[in-house]
C-alpha cells in the first residue's frame, strides 16, 4: 500500500480528542504520584521522599483512587504514543518520525531530566536524613558509586526511555523491510475488516498471561537505569495496539465504537475488583477470586485504554485556550511534577493533617507548581523549543503553533 493510500486511513486535521485526553492522563499522573506514599501497601521496590502510613491511618478514598489510576494509566500512555506514532509515520515518514523521537524524547531527558533527577535525589535523601537513617555528612558527601541502579533508576523517565526504543524498532523494522507501512499492525490484520475486534482479542490474549505471572507490572515499582525486558514485552503489545490503533477504527467504525463502549463499561465494572487484587497481592486485606488477578487486570487496562483511546479519537471538539494552554504545558508537567510531589510530601511529613488533606494538598500544590514554573521558566522561551518542537510566530490563542505544518497537523508533534 502506497503512502498516499494510505493517508486514508488516518483522520485529517488535529486530534484534539485525544490532545485531551492526553492532558487529562498527565494530570491523573500527577495524582497518582501524590498520594504514593499515603497508601496502606507502599509498591515493593520503591523509594520515596518519605516512608509509608499505617493502615489504620489510610483514606479509603485515597487508597482507591491511586489504585484505581495505577491499573491503567501506562497502557494508556503507550496506546496514545502508539496512535501518535503512526500519525506521524504515514504524514512524514521513517527519518521524520526517529528525528521528533530523538529532539522531543531524549534531548529534553538530557537537558532537564537528568538535572531534575539529581534534585530529586538529593530531596528523596533529605527523607532518609529526617529518619535517622543518613547523617548530614553521609548527604553532603554522596558518592554516585553508592547508588543503586535497582532502587530508583532512571525514576518515572523511565517512560521516555521504552517509547524511545519502541520507536528504534519500529522505524529499524520499517527499514529492514523496505517498507514504511507498520508491521505491527500483521499481528491484527487477520481479523479483516474486523481488525478491531482481533486488536481486542490479540492484547487480551497477551496482556492476561503477562498479569498472571507477574502481577507485579501493576503492583510493584521494577525500573532500573536500563529496561526490564518482561515489562518492555507487556508494554510493547499497547504501543503497537496504539500503532494500529487508528486504521482499525477507520475499517470498521461502527463496530469499533461499539466494542470500545463495552469494554469500558465492562473496565469500569472490574474497577472494585481489581483493587483489592492488588492490595492483596502486597500483603493487605484477602480479596475474593485471587487466581483471577491478570484476567481482571488485563479488562481494566483494556477499556481504559484502547476502549477509551478508542471513543477519543471520532470526538474532535474545538479546544479553548484553557485547554490548548495545559496541553501544550503537559509536557513539562510530566517531567517537574515528580520532583515537586516528593518535596511537599516532605514538607507535610511532620503535620498533623488528615491523609486526605496531605493528598489534595499535595495534588494541588504539584499541579500548580508544575503550571507556574511552565510560565516562568519555559512558555516562549528557548526551553519550550526543546519540549514541543520547533515554533514560529503564527499563533492561535496561547499555543504556538509549528513551523513546519499547520495548526490542523500537529497533533502528532504534541503526542509524545
Amino acid at each position: 500500500m502506497s503512502h498516499i493510500d494510505r493517508q486514508s486511513e488516518i483522520p485529517e486535521g488535529r486530534l484534539t480528542g485525544v490532545d485531551i485526553l492526553r492532558t487529562v492522563a498527565t494530570l491523573l499522573v500527577v495524582a497518582l504520584h501524590a498520594g504514593i506514599p499515603y497508601l496502606p501497601e507502599m509498591m515493593p521496590g520503591l523509594a520515596w521522599s518519605v516512608k509509608g502510613i499505617d493502615a489504620a491511618q489510610q483514606s479509603h478514598f485515597v487508597t482507591w483512587f491511586v489504585w484505581s489510576i495505577e491499573c491503567f494509566i501506562m497502557p494508556l500512555f503507550f496506546i496514545v504514543s502508539g496512535v501518535s506514532t503512526r500519525i506521524m509515520l504515514d504524514r512524514r515518514g521513517e527519518a521524520a518520525l526517529f528525528r521528533n523521537r530523538r529532539d522531543r524524547l531524549l534531548i529534553p531527558f538530557l537537558c532537564f531530566g537528568v538535572p531534575i533527577l539529581i534534585a530529586e535525589f538529593y530531596i528523596w535523601n533529605l527523607g532518609y536524613v529526617d529518619r535517622g537513617e543518613l547523617t548530614w555528612n553521609q548527604y553532603w558527601e554522596f558518592d554516585a558509586k553508592d547508588y543503586d541502579p535497582r532502587l530508583w533508576g532512571i525514576a518515572h523517565f523511565w517512560y521516555l526511555q521504552y517509547l524511545l526504543l519502541y520507536t528504534i524498532l519500529l522505524v529499524l523494522s520499517c527499514k529492514i523491510r523496505g517498507s514504511s507501512h507498520p508491521g505491527t499492525e500483521r499481528w491484527f490484520s487477520w481479523g479483516g475488516t474486523r481488525q478491531y475486534l482481533a486488536l481486542v482479542f490479540v492484547t487480551l490474549v497477551w496482556a492476561i498471561p503477562f498479569l498472571t505471572v507477574y502481577p507485579s507490572i501493576v503492583a510493584d515499582f521494577d525500573h532500573s537505569v536500563m529496561p526490564i525486558a518482561k515489562r518492555v514485552w507487556y508494554f510493547g503489545i499497547y504501543f503497537a495496539a496504539g500503532v494500529s490503533l487508528v486504521s482499525s477504527v477507520r475499517k470498521s467504525p461502527r463496530l469499533a465504537m461499539r466494542t470500545a463502549m463495552l469494554t469500558v463499561i465492562i473496565a469500569v465494572l472490574m474497577l472494585p475488583l481489581a483493587i483489592p487484587q492488588i492490595r492483596a497481592f502486597l500483603g493487605g486485606p484477602p480479596a475474593l477470586s485471587e487466581a483471577y488477578t491478570g484476567v481482571i487486570l488485563a479488562l481494566v487496562a483494556l477499556g481504559y485504554s484502547i476502549g477509551i483511546t478508542t471513543l477519543t479519537l471520532r470526538w474532535n471538539p474545538p479546544l479553548s485556550s484553557a485547554l490548548k494552554y495545559l496541553s501544550a504545558s503537559s509536557y513539562w508537567v510530566y517531567f517537574i511534577h515528580h520532583l515537586l510531589c516528593g518535596a511537599i510530601h516532605l514538607g507535610l511529613n511532620e503535620t498533623t493533617y488528615t491523609v486526605l488533606a496531605k493528598y489534595l494538598i499535595t495534588v494541588v500544590g504539584a499541579t500548580l507548581g508544575s503550571l507556574i514554573t511552565y510560565q516562568l521558566l519555559i512558555r516562549n522561551r528557548w526551553p519550550e523549543v526543546i519540549f514541543n518542537g520547533r515554533r514560529s510566530t503564527l499563533r492561535t490563542g496561547s499555543v504556538v503553533v509549528d513551523e513546519d505544518s499547520s495548526e490542523t497537523n500537529t497533533s502528532e508533534e504534541s503526542l509524545s
